[in-house]
């Protein structure tokens, strides 16, 4: 290959003259010969050189045209130079690359690794918090409404993104003119094609929707405010394109077909156009007008009348940057709303965030929390890789010293060294950032699948965000792995180079290889430590006491698409219920209004015969409805008094409760008066221990239990859910029978059969993932590092071979070698591990809140990481130190 410019060619450039003399020179000649052409045929001289100037009158501009044609050629003549030039460097970079092929394999296999981690993570946070949904127009100019709430004795502030209908009202009525709309999505509705049921993602929504998101129809159109009529919205739907196509087989003639959805029947009058799925991360397959809502009602209101329906999104467009006007104008009519329904609420306030939910001001889930973790946590992985990469190319331009010194002496430029270099280095990151963009694609779906398993996602993983991200990740390692061997072989010189032929590359190397261990190990420790911090929350969490037994339960309830009488509903279930018997393994039933670990609560006004607590803000008891036996059948412990017996009224509260009333008075026989002052008394007839209400890890919460006997409490839900204690070895038989046997009951309504087990699996779930992710890339990033130890211990072996020859020939013993061995490798990991430490300990607030039990500069997790490293380093720093003291004297004598 060439390596610099012939000589012949250097020659040609140093008396090549400016384009525009070689014009100016080339018209002088050309002005001559006329000249002398008309002297030759009998002209006078100066008439014959007028004449010639004038043959040639417009020089000027017949010089610019043909110096810009000369620039213009030398230009292209350079681009080709150059592309030849970079032609042949890629060439020879491949050929040297392809003669070590470990080298190459482990360098672009590691890269691929950091890379492609690093992406995957990636794309699950771009998708959640950058990505905007598909379809909507002008996206960053429609915001979603939050109310704020001030929670608990703290008075902490809680945002919730849930809305119920007729605060949506007072806000939009605030709003005006800004354009509002209204939905809920259910995702575990049902659709029949033919003979079978498939689920389907519905939602219901307000007439606006569509227009606010700047939807437009493929076929068909979208239903009308006069449809969407509440308690009388019309029966019809519209299909997403990605559903007409994969389920109606793309059918042109579907507008006006009948669709059976939760089994009721709609009429589709509409298909949305591609790419619009909605405006969250799940996709909508169908959209029915919100007057169709199935609400039963509370209290003798209706659904949309109620303040216990606040399972709804809400949107606006058109605030632009008058946030805090509207804001301040929602407020007053949000409180004004809440006051005419008796709410005592006045801290409620309301605020607006983006489209994308999980940027707005409500705290984040835990998995929302895991994956914005795990971003950082990538990119530590990525920064060992990269100190990885960067150790194995500085030892390899070490021992490529002897042969660049050459080169340098034989005269190529510093800039053509460069580009060899980093061509080389690019050729390996681009090979790594192809792996790493396949391995990407795949690991998107599976990380999505562990964080959020039952989420259908609207967008897919692989997304050109993702493409260009592992594209400068790649660029950013190579140039890193590049410049760095580049500027010491530089520094280093030629001449030593030269008679070295090879040996050791000196301490600047040496030092720098030392600081990539090092930086490598502070990272593993990081995240060991993180990993030590997650197992122990688990472990934590599972040993916690939910207070039911969570293994013995099922809950089954029936919903109606369609307004049913519902004590008919619970004498029908009840019976299917009874007849399952002992012989199956049930051991108990009762009713109940609500399944433990629920998100939200019911609560009511109440009173003692005292005072007004029940109007006291911070202390807000939920309230659930119960059958007789219940106590028992959940295993809630008594502490005092007795279950429900069938056709007794009362109370029965929980310990936080009882002590935050009655103090240390024992609350049996005591009143409360529920939902009035004036109410009939319900006298405290029994007292259970705390039990977890709706989160795993949420402090002791007041709760009371009515019974289903009492018809005297206004506005209590109704207890429309069984639940039965069942044997552990038959829970999933009778939870099977027991879908069976309703769904056949109930065709036309909603079964929904849970195992409480199954139900904490899902509260377990964000520790378990913390714990095994947080794991996963400990070890990997603890395999790297000992990799990278390993492979500098090696190398530094390897290139001081002669001396520990002449070591032994003068009578070093072996255990000398092996220690100065395992010193010089064990220096830079201390190094690193104290380095780690420091981080973690700094870093410690950002994983803080997702511990539990256990805080982030807990002593033993900072131990169990720098004693694994310390291990696994001491192994990987022995291996080469034991190579050296078998060093042959005479075979290092003989070669030196």
């Amino acid at each position: 290959m060439r390596h610099s410019d012939s000589p012949l060619r250097q020659i040609r450039r140093l008396f090549r003259r400016p384009p525009g003399e070689q014009v100016a020179a080339e018209l002088a000649f050309h002005v001559e010969m006329r000249t002398r052409e008309l002297v030759a045929n009998g002209t006078p001289p100066a008439e014959a050189a007028v004449m010639a100037r004038a043959a040639f009158a417009n020089r000027k501009a017949i010089a610019a045209e043909c110096v810009s044609i000369a620039i213009e050629t030398e230009r292209l003549a350079g681009r080709r130079e150059y592309l030849s030039d970079l032609r042949d460097d890629a060439r020879y970079a491949s050929r040297q690359l392809l003669r070590s092929p470990a080298f190459t394999l482990g360098v672009v296999a590691t890269l691929a690794l950091g890379i492609g981690v690093s992406s995957t993570v990636f794309s699950l946070v771009d998708a959640i918090f950058w990505r905007w949904p598909a379809g909507v127009e002008a996206p960053a100019g429609v915001q979603r409404v939050w109310t704020v709430d001030r929670q608990g004795r703290t008075g902490a502030e809680s945002a919730s993104a849930d809305l119920e209908y007729p605060r949506f009202l007072a806000i939009t009525a605030a709003a005006a003119p800004n354009a509002t709309a209204l939905y809920s999505v259910t995702p575990d509705a049902s659709v029949r094609i033919g003979a079978a049921s498939l689920p389907i993602h519905l939602a219901y929504a307000t007439a606006s929707l569509f227009p606010l998101l700047g939807a437009r129809p493929m076929l068909g159109g979208f239903y009308t405010a006069d449809e969407d009529l509440m308690g009388a919205g019309a029966p019809v739907v519209v299909v997403s394109e990605r559903f007409w196509r994969s389920v109606l087989g793309a059918d042109p003639q579907v507008i006006g077909s009948r669709l059976d959805i939760a089994r009721t029947p709609y009429t589709v009058i509409g298909v949305a156009a591609a790419p619009f799925t909605g405006a969250d991360l799940e996709a909508v397959d169908a959209w029915v007008p919100l007057g169709a809502y199935p609400g039963t009602g509370i209290g003798g209101r209706a659904w949309w009348e109620s303040r216990n329906y606040s399972g709804f999104q809400m949107l606006i467009r058109g605030v632009g940057g008058h946030d805090a006007q509207f804001a301040a104008q929602a407020t007053i009519a949000v409180r004004s709303a809440d006051r005419q329904v008796g709410s005592v609420d006045s801290t409620v306030r309301v605020t607006t965030g983006s489209l994308i939910l999980a940027r707005g001001p409500g705290e984040q889930a835990p998995e929302l929390a895991i994956a914005t973790r795990l971003g950082g946590v990538a990119l530590m992985l990525l920064m060992i890789v990269s100190a990885n990469v960067l150790g194995l190319m500085l030892s390899r331009a070490v021992r490529r010293r002897h042969e660049i010194a050459m080169r340098l002496a034989l005269g190529i430029s510093h800039a053509r060294l460069a580009r060899l270099l980093m061509t080389e280095s690019a050729i390996l990151a681009l090979l790594a950032a192809v792996a790493a963009s396949a391995a990407a694609a795949w690991g998107g779906g599976v990380l999505r699948a562990l964080l959020f398993p039952d989420m259908r996602w609207a967008v897919a993983p692989m997304h050109w965000h993702v493409l260009l991200f592992a594209g400068v990740a790649a660029g950013a390692v190579a140039l890193l792995a590049g410049v760095v061997p580049l500027v010491h072989l530089l520094r280093s010189g030629t001449s030593i180079a030269v008679k070295s032929r090879g040996r050791p590359g000196g301490r600047a190397s040496s030092r720098v290889r030392a600081l990539a261990v090092a930086t490598q190990v502070a990272l593993s420790t990081v995240l060991l430590v993180g990993a030590a911090l997650f197992v122990q929350s688990l472990r934590n969490v599972e040993q916690l006491d939910v207070g039911y037994d969570t293994d013995r339960l099922i809950y089954a309830g029936v919903r109606p698409n369609l307004p049913a009488d519902r004590s008919a509903i619970d004498r029908r279930v009840d019976a299917i219920v009874q007849s399952l018997g002992p012989a199956t393994g049930v051991e108990r039933t009762s009713r109940t209004s609500r399944e433990p670990m629920q998100r939200g609560g019911f609560g009511i006004p109440w009173y003692t015969d005292q005072d007004s607590m029940g109007a006291r803000t911070g202390f807000r008891p939920t309230v659930t409805r119960v059958a007789s036996g219940y106590v028992a059948t959940v295993g809630l412990p008594l502490v005092a008094g007795a279950d429900f017996r069938p056709g007794e009224t009362g109370v029965i509260v929980n310990e936080t409760m009882a002590h935050g009333i009655w103090h240390a008075r024992s609350p049996l026989g005591e009143c409360l008066h529920l939902g009035r002052r004036d109410s009939p008394c319900h006298m405290v007839v029994g007292v259970v221990r705390d039990a977890k209400r709706s989160n795993i890890t949420e402090p002791p919460l007041p709760q009371y239990f009515i019974s289903s006997a009492d018809s005297g409490v206004t506005g209590a839900p109704e207890a429309d859910m069984a639940v039965l204690r069942v044997r552990p070895d038959r829970a999933a038989r009778v939870a099977a029978t027991l879908r069976q046997r309703l769904g056949t009951e109930f065709p036309d309504a909603r079964v929904t059969i849970d195992r409480l087990s199954t139900v904490m699996d899902t509260q377990y779930r964000p520790w378990r993932l913390g714990a095994l992710l947080f794991s996963v890339f400990g070890i990997l990033a603890l395999a790297v590092a000992s990799i990278g130890i390993y492979s500098t211990v090696s190398y530094e072996v390897a290139q001081r071979f002669r001396d520990f020859g002449i070591r032994a020939a003068l009578g070093a013993r072996l255990l000398h070698i092996v220690a100065a061995v395992m010193r010089a490798g064990l220096v830079p990991v201390v190094s690193g591990i104290g380095a780690g430490v420091i981080v973690a300990l700094l870093a410690g607030h950002a994983v803080a809140a997702l511990l539990y039990g256990i805080g982030a500069s807990n002593v033993g997790a900072f131990s169990a990481a720098a004693l694994v490293l310390l291990i696994v380093s001491t192994v990987a720093v022995m291996v080469p130190a034991r190579r050296a003291a078998r060093v042959d004297p005479l075979v290092a004598l003989r070669e030196e």
